[in-house]
């Protein structure tokens, strides 16, 4: 196993140099598509300042969220047939001393998770009121909001879930972090 993973990255070198070689430039902020853990701080990323995003948590289910209240007029995010949504839940903390107006829709950011290393998907548009792609509101000083980040698998894919990778995209920019 060693020997073919120090072959893969020979063979990921030279095809580096190759590319290179036609004029194209090397990108030293991608990330190379090995499953090593990559951590990039997401709230640096954007340039949040005083503010803390963590990923928490997975939650598999047909719907999200899983318990609601009678009058919860938000409402839920239901699977297809065969289907399960992953919600990947991030805790995001204002640490200043100040409230902070949080609007993730206005930075007009694109997002990815692959999963498992095969497939990528993009986040699935809601209108959940925690949905992390277009949260707006203001996080009191020192409180946190739980945000979620919404996909759907098949069945069997999400109940096997070994791995996953956030890719966030803002302007010409891009970063990559290890959930799980």
């Amino acid at each position: 196993i060693k020997a073919q993973k120090e072959a893969e990255e020979k063979a990921k070198e030279e095809n580096s140099k190759e590319n290179n070689k036609d004029g194209s430039k090397g990108n030293s902020s991608e990330t190379s598509e090995s499953s090593e853990p990559v951590y990039q701080d997401i709230a640096e990323f954007l340039e949040l300042n005083g503010i803390a995003i963590d990923y928490s948590n997975y939650v598999v289910g047909d719907s999200y969220p899983v318990e609601t209240q009678e009058n919860d007029w938000q409402g839920i995010a239901t699977a297809g047939p065969g289907n399960k949504l992953v919600a990947f839940e991030f805790t995001v903390k204002n640490n200043n001393a100040e409230d902070y107006n949080l609007d993730m829709g206005a930075m007009k950011i694109k997002a990815s998770v692959k999963v498992n290393d095969l497939m990528t998907k993009s986040p699935l548009t809601t209108l959940l009121m925690n949905d992390f792609m277009f949260y707006r509101g203001t996080i009191p000083a020192g409180q946190s909001e739980n945000l979620v980040l919404l996909i759907e698998l098949s069945e069997n894919d999400a109940q096997t879930i070994s791995s996953a990778l956030l890719t966030v995209k803002k302007d010409d920019r891009k970063m990559q972090t290890t959930l799980l």
